[in-house]
């Protein structure tokens, strides 16, 4: 038996923040959110700023990244090497982050 919850439009819209306009890393940080951590890694990734880069990532080893470049990642020594290869390469790459949004957990 599967229990199914009927969530109102309004308590969706209550836990999640939507934005449209577009993430570069040039935008203002006025608090700590994951917004403002988003800022950071794309102002890290489109600067090829490897220290901006890490200090954005988690230490403790439970950090996983999938990436169509790299492949599945765990712990910030593989990601890391992803990062390095990427900003060290001969391309120049630039990257921006579209039409996201952010959900509240209550959990």
């Amino acid at each position: 038996m599967a229990l199914i919850e009927t969530v109102s439009p309004e308590r969706v819209q209550s836990n999640m923040e939507i934005f449209s306009h577009p993430i570069t890393g040039v935008e203002p940080i006025c608090h700590e959110s994951p917004h403002a951590a988003l800022v950071r890694f794309y102002h890290a990734f489109n600067n090829r700023d490897s220290v901006a880069m890490e200090e954005n990532w988690d230490h403790s080893g439970r950090c996983v990244m999938s990436n169509p470049l790299g492949g599945i990642k765990r712990g910030w020594d593989e990601i890391g090497s992803v990062y390095q290869k990427i900003f060290h390469g001969g391309a120049r790459v630039y990257v921006e982050f579209y039409d996201g949004s952010f959900r509240k957990s209550c959990c």
